[in-house]
């Protein structure tokens, strides 16, 4: 069993992220914010995220930086090697080395999902 961190600022899709790693029988922990992340992230065994791209950082000082941008930009800077799969409605900015990317509108995307546990297992291995 692997542990995926859920970043997700929208409550409804949250609980369906949420709901689907259940149904795929891994474990996750879920946060709303940026600062939340990087404290799971530091303490906690991660193998890895799933992330909306582009909710608001208000902790960055400037109320529209996008968190999920941040979030990337942080995992590079400590040099975090964690699988990231990146979820929007939007485009994406910034690219990371072990960055899935999937337009999510409202809805959760099993097969994707799926493919990116199957990735990070594999790797593992």
């Amino acid at each position: 069993m692997i542990k995926i961190l859920i970043v997700e600022d929208g409550e409804y899709r949250r609980e369906r992220l949420e709901e689907a790693v259940a149904l795929l029988g891994e474990s996750f922990v879920s946060v709303n914010n940026l600062k939340d992340a990087k404290r799971c992230i530091q303490n906690e065994h991660i193998d890895g995220i799933v992330t909306d791209m582009k909710f608001p950082n208000n902790s960055a000082g400037v109320a529209k930086a996008r968190a999920g941008d941040c979030l990337l930009e942080w995992l590079e800077k400590r040099n975090e090697h964690i699988p990231v799969l990146g979820i929007s409605t939007c485009g994406f900015s910034v690219a990371y080395p072990y960055i899935w990317k999937d337009r999510m509108p409202g809805y959760v995307d099993v097969a994707i999902l799926k493919e990116f546990i199957v990735a990070i297992k594999d790797h593992s291995e």
